[in-house]
């Protein structure tokens, strides 16, 4: 340990404050490695504003290797969604999206997080028009679809929201999520055929949040209807 990190310890330890992680378990030299370090240990520890803005010291100190600062703005973005600040989530990812050095799946998969950003932002028609880019790139992931699925749900746009959920079905037909969302559309179709179907098969996945909430659906659709007194 160094002397500067060992008086530092006994610093915090005579104030009887905690020692962040990163300080026992990272560098203390200014370089991109130490600082993605620090944003790592500060994650794990939940103090996701600190991670942030770690990962953003990593993106500056990367120098050539333009694809570690990108992959680290991701990053850091997706650590600001966690801290609740889309403005700032925004931002970086916008940044490493204009380096153009994400190889496609790392784009795709950005572009859904800048997708999930514009929602968290109450942005809808941004967040559809991220979200369709990434379908293009990463067709073969069907959270784009389950994700503009819900957004073409929450407009009204009930046609277009089925054939989005329906992509997602035929990529992941045993997800339980993606069974809910197919269940909510149907009923919006007013098909409530395929929406108890839906109910039943997600009810019928491993036990998770979502399946417990099929389940409960479903035994509310189950019970008697009361009648009407005269």
């Amino acid at each position: 340990m160094s002397l500067t990190l060992a008086l530092l310890s006994l610093s915090l330890a005579a104030q009887d404050l905690p020692l962040p992680g990163e300080v026992l378990r990272c560098g203390t030299d200014r370089s991109a490695a130490t600082a993605l370090c620090q944003a790592v240990v500060a994650q794990e520890e939940g103090r996701h504003e600190n991670s942030a803005t770690f990962f953003e010291q990593a993106a500056s100190l990367s120098g050539a290797d333009s694809g570690q600062a990108s992959r680290a703005l991701v990053a850091a973005g997706n650590m600001w969604m966690l801290a609740g600040d889309a403005a700032k989530a925004a931002s970086v990812i916008d940044k490493a999206l204009a380096l153009a050095v994400l190889d496609p799946t790392q784009r795709g998969l950005a572009l859904m997080d800048r997708a999930r950003v514009s929602a968290m932002a109450l942005e809808p028609a941004a967040a559809t028009s991220f979200a369709r880019q990434a379908q293009v790139l990463i067709p073969d992931d069907p959270f784009p679809w389950y994700f503009t699925a819900g957004l073409a749900l929450y407009a009204g746009k009930h046609e277009e929201a089925k054939v989005d959920i329906d992509r997602a079905l035929a990529l992941a037909a045993d997800s339980a999520d993606v069974l809910l969302r197919a269940a909510a559309i149907a009923e919006a179709l007013g098909d409530d055929m395929a929406m108890r179907t839906y109910l039943e098969q997600a009810a019928a996945t491993p036990e998770s949040e979502s399946s417990a909430r099929a389940a409960r659906l479903l035994a509310l659709l189950n019970q008697p209807r009361q009648e009407s007194p005269e």
